[in-house]
């Protein structure tokens, strides 16, 4: 039985996330309608949960921080491009530095 439709409110979404658990706990061969099912399915909630619950990209230093962090690294540990990514940006606009 195929449930995939566009997913228009929080009661479809999880009806859908539930026909999902099952499929997914069935392991459907691929080629089958079962499996067809799923893998539609799995767009359409994806396409919901975009429009629902939208994720900003991260600040670009914050997410650099954020890597740093989870690498165990400081910003002794970037060398060289440490430096270039600290540069005063005045410096750089008066030509004080290449």
């Amino acid at each position: 039985m195929n449930n995939a439709r566009v997913i228009k409110t929080a009661h479809e979404h999880e009806a859908a996330l539930e026909r999902i658990a099952e499929l997914m706990e069935a392991d459907p061969r691929e080629g089958t309608s079962e499996a067809e099912e799923l893998e539609l399915l799995a767009l359409v909630v994806d396409r919901y949960e975009e429009a629902r619950f939208p994720i900003d990209p991260p600040d670009p230093i914050e997410a650099i921080r954020f890597r740093m962090d989870q690498m165990g690294l400081r910003n002794k540990g970037l060398g060289i491009p440490a430096e270039v990514l600290i540069r005063d940006p005045a410096r750089l606009e008066a030509g004080r530095e290449p």
